[in-house]
Order: structure tokens, then sequence, then C-alpha cells
């Protein structure tokens, strides 16, 4: 696999990817010459357990350069270690799913792995360390409301533990409307995400950095601009909808849209989260549904 240069970072921690086995990126299509429009696709999400990954396989081909690389987002909690497991698919449903970090991630953000603090690794989602200190980001364990002092910091209701078959039961679509002006209207719509949970969409992209003609970067950038943050509602039931100004199923440059879970509840604008905090965003804001464009599936 060719090395990635360093923005592949910014794409990496939306991270923060089964049921997708059409050529992407059509799922269904229709011509429609109304109001201006050139085309209108549907495309179906895909709940992933890490960047362009489902238990630990790969789920597409992002072309030369990049290929079928993929990265662990979340991981099964361990309690007797302090290690997460790996997710496989043969790992149990009711495993509680929990932060980590892939090895080969970690080679990738080289001495930004140094600075990771361990407390914030093998943490089930729901156990997260928000930030309770304006001065100090001062992060910790929040009780669930009910059991909180009216002054206390509080995760809202419900609460309950994520399970692995929880996490995977997110399901998505995304309605593409591409105009005769070049820009594109794209409405998503889920059902089964983390009820109340904070998510931002991000494009994926390829980048050629030293004009040699080949894409040799992967960016994540802000879906549709900032803000790019929606959150779910009951039943885990949520709409997200962008003006772009291109049209996204014709630039080759898009791969993916990924949908990244904030387990901390925290937003950064146009960045996934802080890495000089020593809490880099892969173990708090963790990719839980991708959207193919402009990539083959591997199987």
């Amino acid at each position: 696999m060719k090395t990635f240069h360093n923005g592949v970072l910014v794409l990496l921690c939306t991270s923060a990817l089964g049921a997708a086995t059409l050529n992407a990126p059509l799922f269904a299509a229709e011509d429609d010459a109304h109001n201006g429009r050139r085309e209108a696709v549907t495309i179906q999400g895909e709940a992933v357990t890490g960047f362009n990954q489902r238990l630990g396989e790969a789920l597409w081909d992002l072309g030369p350069g990049f290929g079928t690389a993929s990265f662990a987002f979340v991981f099964g909690y361990n309690p007797d270690g302090t290690s997460p497991a790996p997710l496989t698919p043969t790992t149990p449903g009711d495993t509680l799913v929990a932060s980590g970090l892939d090895p080969n991630f970690a080679a990738l953000l080289g001495p930004f792995a140094d600075g990771i603090d361990p407390s914030f690794i093998n943490v089930p989602l729901k156990d997260m360390p928000v930030i309770v200190n304006e001065f100090t980001a001062e992060r910790a364990a929040v009780p669930s409301t009910l059991d909180a002092a009216p002054h206390q910091p509080s995760r809202s209701l419900p609460n309950a533990p994520i399970t692995l078959n929880a996490w995977l039961d997110a399901e998505g679509r995304v309605r593409v409307v591409c105009l005769a002006d070049g820009t594109a209207k794209v409405s998503f719509s889920f059902e089964g995400l983390i009820e109340n949970g904070i998510y931002t969409a991000w494009g994926i992209f390829t980048r050629d950095t030293d004009d040699d003609g080949r894409d040799d970067q992967l960016l994540a950038v802000p879906l549709g601009g900032v803000p790019n943050a929606f959150v779910a509602g009951k039943h885990g039931k949520a709409r997200f909808s962008r003006t772009l100004g291109f049209c996204p199923t014709g630039e080759d440059t898009l791969r993916l849209v990924d949908i990244a879970y904030h387990a901390d509840g925290n937003l950064f604008g146009g960045a996934v989260d802080l890495y000089l905090q020593g809490f880099p965003g892969i173990t708090a804001a963790t990719t839980q549904m991708a959207f193919p464009f402009n990539v083959e599936p591997v199987r």
C-alpha cells in the first residue's frame, strides 16, 4: 500500500464503516429533467466498525494508491485487561463496543500515538469521559441524568450500554440529486443510530499532493460545510441535508461519506478532534456508517 501523507490523519480520526454489494454509487437511479435536475440516485449506507471496515474485513477498493486500506475504530470491551478485543464476524452480539487503537493506525500517527492517554483505551462508549471543566478541559465519566445531582454534568436518557448488535443496527440511505448548474442536493435518512447521539458527516476525498498525476492523500472534509452535525432522536432516527457545490456521483475524488458518532459529545468544527490533547478522535469520534461513492465493493 502506498505511504499516506500526514493528511490521512484528518481522515482516519473520523472516523468514526453488511449489506452493500452493489457497484457504487448507484442503488436506484432515475432521469429527471424537471427543475433542472440532471440525475437522481439513492445510495444505501453500511454499518461499519472502522474506516472502510466491518468486523475486521475491508469493504471497498478505494482505487490506485489506496486499495483496500482499512482500520478498526471500535473494539470489544475487555473487562479483564487493558487492551480491547478486535471485532470479528464471530464476536458475540452482546459484546460492549469500546474505544481502542488499531496498531496499523498507531503507526500512521507516529509521535502523536505516544501522547495517547491509556486510560482512554478499552472504555465502553457510554462511559467515555467528557469535558466537565471549561477552564482545565478536565474529562470525567459522568452518570446518567437520573443518578446525578442537579448541578452535576450527566448523560441524557436513554443511556443503555452500546452493544455490537446495537452498533450494527444502524441503517441509512442518501438521495442525491445533481442539478444542471453543477450543484447537488443530498438528503440522508437514518434509523437505528444511538439515541440522542451526536453525529457528523464527512466527505472522504483523494488528492494528488505532488502533481504526479496520482492521488496520494486521503482527506476528510465536512460534508456541505460546517456545521456538519446532527443529533439522533427517538429510536435513533435522524435526517441530514446539505447543498454541495459539485455532483458527488460524478466527482471521482469522493470515495466515501463517513458518519461519525461522538461518544464524548465534543465537536471541533472542521476537525474531528484535537490530537494534542492526548485524546485523538479515533477513540471518541468513531465511524458508525459509511456510504460508498466512486468505489468498488470488495465482495
